[in-house]
């Protein structure tokens, strides 16, 4: 008896502690599944976030390249300008910069510098002569000759009272010497308008730096960061290194942990930069982490507990259910406040449960989801493409990941990725199915954006009129091109894809393409390269090329565009010699006129003399008859001598010229005033003159025609009324336009034209005398200018003639 009670006594010791091995046993490896599954989760949600980041600061690159680009475009319009390093027509030039300027409103200047850093000419008015040798982006220019652009950090303009970034260009001579530098000043608002497009929310940064670490724009407070370094951060370290990349680490500006994406420019010393707080990045994640280890611990306790419980009494049995009980409560707690969206449901797709952040990306109640298939708030356009994966995955046919676009009650939409597997591994799916649904909306709208810009550029290049074609910079073959291209050069597209230029022979003149090469090497670009193609039908043209450098696809590539010019180039030639030959018959009439004119002096000074001698002598001695035909004969001589006198006045407008200078024409007015003084005195009137600018112009010029206006008004003058001539000057969209008005007996509008020739008069002699060549001087000279003229004018309410100088005038 005593072998059969010793049997149950060594037992009861392993059976005690039976239920707690085995929680021993699963407890560590709970804990190991939720450290794996924290870990994982944590992986994913950095990676996200560096996609996130990855794809804004991809898209700020190319945004601000865009802006880049039209501001090179002008700076290699300016260099074209001034090859020597100041433009041989300042004021031309300047001109045509300020409209080219209104493309990009935030230019707020541009100018040329010699090589010894003084400004030459500028569009904003005391540019020239100011001193920028000591300037940054001046000196970078001067001591490294292999520098093709510098930009400056914010500085304090010397004109204005404003802090502006400098974008400048070298021009230099073949040697590599300075002669000059063309450089543009933008706002630094134009940089900070991008980075505010990009900027990321919840703690986001974006910030754009010089490659030396000078901050030029930072979102948010970029007043307080620009211009300040951040060259001793990691992000200019890990840029030393990799131009493109990611990383983890402590922001210079503020000294939080961010995630940041940063790109540097190809073509410009830039460097942009997208970060996250790591912190707020991490957040759901700590909050999932906290609520997982909370379950786990609570399980592991539990599992400690029921492995105690499971080795008592069946007594006990009562109690153990309330604790199971109170666990499935705290589990439902823990669900129902997930950071993602949890659903249970049959095989069938029919909703049992659905937890608080479910209803809420659904955008429903719990009464519309509970006992309806969960797959009726996908898009219908996503509906049957979901349905089908998830019926594979009930038959066990695959797992059941998708991404898909839930329709909220609000009938908005949002991007989801949806998880789901069997409750249960021994009742498969028929036990029963359980799904997470996680809001991917901003990484889907990141990439929607990234995806647009994308096929912009490629409807641009298939739509435009203009040749491209895109080829592999490592050996030059062809990968994409548009139909102009195939259609200039006669080959279909077949024939292109995969071949070469040298292949087809399409360069006429291969030294053409090998400089061609040695500029993209040296510059990264060309622009507006002049070349010749030969077609496939052996016809060879002339073609304006320019290239840049785009990554497709991974690989460097080179975008030329090419324009055929042959019709152009042929126009150009026929017009050089149109006006040459224009210019020649010009010179021939007026020396003709010049001559003409003035060998008709000497017999007709003769015959005046004579008839005024014949007058003297003989009236009062002949008939009343004869006294008449006298004086018809010495009126008739001195007309005729003044229209000569005023014909040779004509000629030598264009042939006699002065020389341009700048002068205030407050000062000709003021000259014109006291030479008309005395006919202004004889007729009563006044004259007004409004604030006037400073011209460049032929002075004489300009005095004469001011004197001819205003003497006119005071002829032309109403009799019941006296005369009142008003002059003014204001700015118009192409330079200055001047006015003088009157108030006499004005001009029928059949006349408009007609007043402006020579000779040609609107009054008889008795009324006002003259040769009717006044008029035709003004246009002359104004002409002679680059300028026009036209009168507005109604019968008996007097006339107003207006007049500009040029479009640079002024």
């Amino acid at each position: 008896m005593s072998q059969r009670g010793a049997g149950p006594a060594v037992a009861r010791p392993v059976n005690a502690w039976r239920a707690r091995l085995l929680a021993a046993l699963v407890i560590p490896c709970l804990a190991a599944l939720t450290v794996w599954q924290a870990v994982g989760t944590y992986r994913k949600e950095i990676a996200d976030t560096e996609y996130l980041v990855q794809a804004l600061a991809r898209v700020s690159e190319e945004h601000i390249s865009g802006i880049l680009r039209g501001i090179d475009q002008l700076l290699s319009e300016m260099e074209e300008a001034a090859p020597g390093g100041v433009p041989d027509d300042p004021q031309r030039t300047l001109a045509a910069l300020g409209n080219r300027m209104k493309l990009i409103p935030e230019i707020r200047s541009a100018v040329f510098i010699d090589g010894r850093g003084i400004m030459v000419a500028g569009t904003m008015p005391g540019m020239a002569g100011t001193d920028v040798h000591d300037r940054e982006y001046f000196k970078s220019l001067l001591e490294d000759p292999s520098r093709s652009v510098s930009v400056s950090a914010p500085l304090q303009s010397r004109v204005v009272a404003a802090r502006s970034i400098v974008v400048a260009r070298p021009v230099r001579d073949g040697g590599g010497r300075l002669l000059g530098v063309v450089a543009v000043s933008l706002d630094p608002k134009i940089f900070e308008d991008e980075l505010r497009s990009i900027l990321p929310r919840d703690g986001g940064r974006a910030t754009l730096i010089r490659d030396d670490g000078i901050i030029l724009a930072r979102l948010p407070d970029s007043d307080k960061w620009r211009g300040k370094s951040v060259a001793q951060g990691q992000v200019m370290a890990h840029v030393a290194r990799i131009p493109v990349g990611t990383l983890i680490g402590t922001s210079v500006t503020d000294g939080r942990q961010r995630v940041i994406a940063y790109r540097r420019f190809d073509n410009h010393p830039l460097v942009v930069a997208v970060g996250m707080s790591l912190d707020d990045a991490l957040a759901s994640w700590r909050w999932d982490v906290a609520l997982q280890g909370g379950a786990t611990l609570l399980l592991a306790l539990v599992t400690l507990g029921l492995a105690v419980i499971s080795d008592r009494r069946l007594a006990e049995r009562q109690r153990v259910q309330q604790a199971l009980a109170a666990s499935e409560a705290r589990y439902r707690m823990l669900t129902e406040h997930s950071p993602v969206g949890v659903f249970q449901s049959d095989a069938d797709g029919t909703c049992l449960y659905v937890n608080e952040r479910w209803l809420e990306l659904a955008g429903r109640n719990r009464d519309e989801m509970v006992g309806g298939k969960w797959c009726d708030v996908v898009h219908p356009d996503d509906r049957e493409a979901v349905g089908a994966l998830w019926r594979r995955h009930v038959q066990g046919e695959g797992e059941f990941l998708a991404e898909m676009r839930l329709m909220r009650g609000d009938g908005s939409l949002r991007w989801v990725r949806g998880h789901a597997a069997a409750l249960s591994d021994e009742a498969g799916p028929a036990g029963g199915m359980v799904g997470t649904i996680e809001d991917i909306t901003a990484a889907k709208e990141a990439e929607r954006r990234l995806r647009l810009s994308e096929e912009k550029f490629a409807k641009a290049f298939h739509a435009s009129p203009d040749a491209m074609v895109i080829s592999a910079t490592r050996d030059g073959h062809y990968i994409e091109l548009n139909d102009a291209f195939s259609a200039m050069l006669g080959y279909s597209r077949d024939e292109f894809l995969g071949r070469t230029a040298l292949d087809l022979g399409v360069w006429a003149e291969p030294e053409d393409r090998a400089r061609l090469v040695r500029q993209i090497r040296r510059d990264g670009q060309a622009a507006d390269f002049e070349s010749r193609l030969r077609r496939k039908d052996g016809q060879v043209f002339d073609v304006l090329v320019s290239v840049q450098e785009v990554v497709l696809d991974d690989q460097d590539c080179l975008l030329f565009i090419c324009r055929d010019i042959s019709a152009a180039k042929e126009m150009e030639a026929r017009t050089a010699d149109l006006l040459a030959r224009l210019d020649a018959s010009n010179k021939e009439l007026e020396q003709f006129a010049y001559v003409t004119s003035h060998d008709l002096q000497e017999p007709l000074r003769m015959i005046s003399g004579y008839a005024q001698l014949i007058e003297r002598r003989y009236r009062g001695r002949l008939d009343g008859d004869a006294d008449e035909f006298i004086a018809f004969l010495v009126d008739g001589a001195k007309r005729m001598q003044a229209m000569i006198q005023d014909l040779l006045e004509y000629s030598r407008v264009e042939r006699l010229g002065g020389q341009f200078t700048e002068f205030g024409l407050g000062t000709v007015l003021d000259e014109v005033r006291r030479n008309l003084g005395a006919a202004l005195a004889e007729a009563g009137g006044s004259i007004e003159i409004g604030p006037m600018p400073p011209v460049t112009a032929d002075r004489s010029q300009v005095l004469r025609l001011f004197q001819n206006l205003i003497g006119n008004a005071l002829k032309y003058r109403s009799p019941e009324r006296p005369p009142r001539v008003t002059v003014s000057a204001e700015s118009g969209p192409r330079g200055w336009v001047f006015s003088v008005a009157d108030n006499g007996i004005g001009i029928e509008p059949a006349y408009f034209d007609r007043i402006f020739l020579v000779f040609q008069r609107l009054h008889t002699r008795e009324h006002y005398d003259g040769t009717g060549i006044g008029l035709a001087i003004c246009k002359k000279i104004i002409e002679r200018h680059g300028g026009r003229i036209w009168v507005e004018s109604e019968a008996g309410r007097g006339s107003v003639f207006r007049f500009t100088l040029g479009e640079t005038q002024g």
